[in-house]
């Protein structure tokens, strides 16, 4: 991103990725402050975002809040027009304005497309993977080849656990992976706990916990309706790993969660497993598990045992989960 917006001319470029995994951190870090106009999108009226978005601009540019916007097209132009060259205009969630604004997108592509030579940079990013793909990436969304650069933030692999967490055991930092896996967001929360079993009870088993309901937000960045979804993580984590099975325990027939089940493996949140010498279509030995450390923890020890959670009954859950945990650890090492 450093690159993009050293450029002279205009320039697109667009984050996105799983939540928590650090996009409004990477453009933080990347992009200086004295330049940048940083703005999240939420869920509220478009007036109400305008107003917030040309507070954040008056900082920069005298006057620029002092101004009623009717509409995007208007406030777009005065920024296009008053902001000074070089300067870098962050949307951070722009699926959210998107949501409350769909002329948004059409109205950035003709600011990046007509005013390239005013050496303003565009930076967009986004927690909904499908969103963002349908605004950049989709050859009939508006933005689409516009983009200079388009970066997808994943997780982080293994092996940076160790030294985020400070864990000096490789196998200790296994077992945390094993837990937390590779978002970023979830190591800071843990590293405010002195020990693994402490920081699992407060975040994750505890209701008020931080992490209690984070598979319900995860999937709502993406779907419209989570209850298919959420249904067949629930069976996967507890073990169900054929499409048979899955079906069988949701009721349906088995070739109606097709869709669904592909829809989970272009989230990165289900893997596709298919032995050796079988055909990669129509197998029916093929093999379904949960892709996430964090999920695959969550729906096997935290789902089936949310009643016992909102009685209070942490510790039976915990001396659980340490039970099976070797279990599970290892499936994750595999």
């Amino acid at each position: 991103m450093k690159r993009l917006v050293g450029r002279d001319e205009g320039s697109l470029g667009a984050l996105y990725g799983r939540r928590r995994c650090g996009k409004s951190r990477i453009l933080r870090e990347t992009v200086p402050a004295r330049r940048a106009v940083f703005f999240v999108g939420d869920d509220r009226d478009p007036a109400l975002q305008r107003a917030s978005l040309a507070a954040e601009i008056g900082r920069k540019i005298e006057g620029f809040d002092g101004v009623t916007y009717p509409g995007w097209d208007s406030l777009l132009a005065r920024w296009w027009s008053d902001a000074p060259r070089g300067t870098v205009l962050i949307l951070d969630e722009l699926p959210s304005l998107v949501a409350k604004a769909p002329e948004l997108p059409s109205l950035l592509q003709k600011r990046v497309d007509r005013d390239a030579d005013r050496g303003l940079h565009l930076l967009v990013a986004g927690s909904s993977q499908r969103m963002m793909q349908g605004l950049v990436l989709d050859r009939s969304a508006p933005l689409y080849g516009r983009a200079a650069e388009i970066m997808k933030i994943v997780p982080l692999a293994a092996g940076w656990i160790q030294e985020a967490l400070e864990i000096k055991d490789p196998v200790k930092a296994i077992e945390a992976f094993a837990v937390w896996g590779g978002i970023p967001r979830y190591w800071e929360l843990a590293a405010d706990h002195s020990r693994p079993v402490s920081a699992i009870r407060e975040l994750v088993l505890d209701p008020l916990g931080v992490l209690h309901d984070e598979p319900s937000r995860l999937l709502l960045d993406d779907l419209r309706d989570t209850t298919q979804a959420a249904s067949i993580l629930s069976l996967v984590g507890q073990g169900c790993h054929r499409v048979s099975e899955i079906a069988g325990g949701m009721g349906k027939p088995a070739t109606s969660l097709s869709r669904p089940m592909q829809r989970l493996m272009e989230m990165d949140l289900v893997d596709r497993e298919v032995p050796f010498g079988e055909p990669h279509r129509g197998s029916k030995r093929t093999l379904y598990r949960i892709n996430d450390p964090f999920l695959r923890f969550w729906f096997r020890f935290v789902e089936p045992n949310r009643s016992r959670l909102e009685a209070r009954q942490l510790d039976a859950v915990a001396g659980e989960i340490a039970a099976a945990m070797g279990h599970h650890v290892g499936g994750v090492w595999e």
